[in-house]
């Protein structure tokens, strides 16, 4: 059946020496593998520079379901990202968030306002000149990303509900017996990052940035139940540090 989409690149893989395996995520089969051949040749429509991660895009698609990999008749830009493939911070982050989402999305899991918030997310990245805000990005995205997958933190932070449970999702009174609740000051950061928008700049320092970052990927972990080995979170840290 052919039908047209919008889609998120996540991923691109060579397949032979003229055709590349695409993983996106789109507005009407979530997660998706596209086949596209002569990506290098002079002629072709598929050029290899649309398939880069976060690029928005335009498809039409012959897509049947019983099918693994799926092929593309035609593709088209969605929206001209500026600076996003060129800035290489931005270029980081785009690196590790579609990492994390080709790990925890699963095959044809449509959800169309999560598609949206990536896609409006992505602009915004694009479009941010501020250091800071670029800086904290990541960290926001993944915040609100859990509210799609349904364990966004309860917003429950007080002077006395001052450490946040990440096996529990919400602030609590004392340390308690989990290992995994974090100190007054990170859940500060993370109570004021449940409602901060991109181009809020909240102060955090490098230390505490790193720090959130680690325990937002247990927090992932933990309400998903495994274990993510992100290879470009080395690469993000670095560029941060």
């Amino acid at each position: 059946m052919l039908q047209k989409c919008k889609a998120i690149v996540l991923k691109t893989t060579k397949f032979s020496d003229n055709s590349i395996i695409v993983n996106c995520y789109t507005n009407l089969f979530g997660k998706i593998s596209f086949i596209v051949n002569g990506v290098h040749s002079p002629k072709s429509k598929n050029k290899i520079a649309f398939f880069q991660p976060f690029n928005l895009l335009e498809l039409e698609v012959y897509f049947k379901l019983t099918r693994e990999v799926q092929r593309i008749k035609d593709v088209q830009i969605g929206t001209q990202l500026i600076n996003l493939q060129s800035n290489i911070a931005k270029s980081s982050i785009s690196f590790f968030l579609t990492e994390l989402m080709l790990k925890i999305f699963k095959e044809h899991e449509a959800n169309e306002q999560l598609y949206f918030f990536i896609e409006n997310s992505i602009k915004t990245l694009d479009l941010l000149i501020d250091s800071k805000q670029i800086s904290n990005f990541h960290l926001i995205f993944l915040i609100q990303l859990s509210k799609f997958i349904g364990f966004f933190p309860l917003q429950n932070f007080s002077p006395t509900n001052c450490f946040f449970d990440l096996q529990a999702g919400k602030f609590v009174e004392s340390q308690t017996n989990s290992s995994h609740v974090l100190n007054p000051e990170l859940s500060e950061i993370l109570a004021g990052f449940t409602s901060n928008a991109y181009q809020n700049k909240p102060e955090i320092t490098r230390k505490q940035r790193t720090l959130l970052l680690e325990n937002l990927i247990l927090y992932y972990n933990l309400h998903l139940q495994s274990t993510f080995n992100i290879k470009s979170l080395a690469v993000l840290s670095e560029i941060f540090d």
